[in-house]
Formats: structure tokens, sequence, C-alpha cells
């Protein structure tokens, strides 16, 4: 593809934020000067200790969501920040899986989301971020393949 147009191609695609997309189950994606981490795994990935401390039932019927935000102050450093986030999930099947997001608490600010699972499945999330000083939601969009034991 021709430079000119891959940047004209680009150019188009930007205009279109605060939507993104993304095609894996983890990652950062990019909204002005936010930007927001996320990952998507089975509750028994996680450690008895870390489940135990968080309250979060170990499950391979269990999945989770793992948010956080950070804003952009420049020259390469970042402070997270509080937001509003609401999700929902839904599977192959077509069914739609509210998922109720809540702060963990501790020094850093994160959020996390527990919601039911039937693996083998692969469920596509849909998560709006209002971070607290911005004047729009973000909103992202990724898949996560759970393939069960």
């Amino acid at each position: 593809m021709p430079t000119m147009l891959r940047a004209l191609l680009g150019l188009a695609l930007m205009a279109m934020a605060p939507l993104a997309l993304a095609d894996n189950s983890e990652g950062s994606l990019k909204f002005g000067d936010h930007v927001v981490h996320f990952s998507a795994l089975p509750t028994d990935f996680l450690s008895e200790e870390i489940a135990t401390q968080y309250a979060i039932e170990r499950s391979p019927n269990r999945g989770m969501l793992n948010i956080s935000v950070n804003k952009d102050l420049g020259g390469g450093a970042t402070e997270a920040v509080s937001a509003r986030i609401t999700g929902e999930a839904s599977n192959l099947s077509g069914q739609n899986i509210p998922i109720e997001i809540r702060e963990i608490p501790g020094s850093y600010v994160s959020y996390v989301g527990l919601f039911d699972i039937v693996p083998p499945d692969t469920y596509t999330f849909t998560i709006s971020v209002f971070p607290e000083d911005a004047t729009v939601p973000l909103t992202l969009r990724f898949n996560k393949n759970f393939a069960g034991q």
C-alpha cells in the first residue's frame, strides 16, 4: 500500500476515536492523553493468595477483566486516574453478559470485573471508560478465547 494512502487511512481511523478495537485479550490502547490497560483471563489463573486478597473466586468457569487507566503527563510520565467503567461480554451464541466492574482497593487505581464463562468459547468485550477528567467515554472492544481444560 502506498505511503500516502496508508497515512490517509490512518488519519481516517483516528477520526473515529474514541472507539478503539483490539483483537487480543490484553494490551493497552491510547485515547488522546489517556491510556487504558486491559486483560481478560479465567480466574483459576490467579494464585490462591491473590484471589483471597481481592475476594475473587478461582474457577475455570469464572472470567475476570482487569482494567487500569493512566493519563499521559508528557515527557514519558503518567499517573493513574480514577474512572467509572462499565462493560459487557457476548459469547458466540449471542448471549450478552453484563459485567459489574469495581475498583480494587490499594495504592494503585485498578479495576476488576467478574463474570461466568462456559469454555470453550470466545467472548467479545465492550468496555466504556469514563475517566474523571474526560468529557467523553473511551470505548474499546476486544476478544478473548477461553479454551477450557
